[in-house]
């Protein structure tokens, strides 16, 4: 076997001659055997590097048609909702927490080129819960709402919004406290709800109720 190195874009005919003891030989020919393309130049291009958990991204491949050839996505534990026919451009999204790798990897004829990035993608998650303090008889008394609300990411900043309404669905109460008092006046049953969001976006809620009388 000899190794050669092909210098040129282009076709190339491979010729094998062979000569036994006596000097008889014979000659083989390949027409085209090997095909030498140009270095494929490709990157990608993702919409977002910083997303919420079950938050659509796209990642697209840029420079080279790579049409002629084979395309392979590496992709960690993401769920893809949208492939174009090419196989150049995905919809992805994440369930989980983490940070997440993106490459492709293109193959045309055994010639191999790839782009990767490890850790590329972060994601992250806002959960929303509160408790409150125990209503007794008396109306008269203040609520307290106790905001337990927790970020994956831990230079995140919440915003907070309360909102009660009473038993006929209206709005009766809001805050943007991260702990707020309320006195209710009137027996019945209420809702509360607690709606969360981070510096991302991210956003969470959670509702409850509480009843006097």
């Amino acid at each position: 076997p000899k190794n050669i190195v092909f210098e040129g874009e282009d076709k190339y005919d491979v010729s094998l001659t062979v000569e036994n003891d006596q000097g008889c030989t014979r000659k083989i020919t390949r027409k085209d055997l090997v095909v030498v393309g140009k270095a494929k130049i490709i990157d990608l291009e993702i919409s977002e590097n910083d997303v919420c958990t079950n938050e659509e991204l796209a990642i697209k491949q840029i420079g080279s048609d790579l049409s002629n050839g084979t395309v392979s996505w590496l992709l960690n534990n993401a769920t893809v909702t949208y492939t174009n026919s090419k196989n150049t451009l995905k919809r992805v999204s994440y369930s989980n927490t983490g940070n997440y790798h993106v490459g492709l990897k293109y193959n045309a004829g055994g010639c191999i080129t790839e782009v990767f990035y490890q850790d590329t993608i972060r994601v992250d998650r806002v959960n929303a819960d509160f408790e409150m303090s125990a209503p007794c008889n008396c109306i008269t008394e203040e609520i307290l709402f106790t905001n337990r609300s927790s970020t994956s990411d831990p230079h995140d900043s919440l915003l907070y919004k309360w909102t009660v309404k009473n038993q006929n669905g209206f709005t009766i109460y809001t805050s943007i406290d991260k702990n707020p008092k309320y006195q209710f006046r009137q027996m019945g049953t209420y809702s509360i709800q607690l709606d969360v969001t981070g510096r991302k976006g991210c956003t969470a809620s959670k509702k409850n109720s509480i009843t006097f009388g």
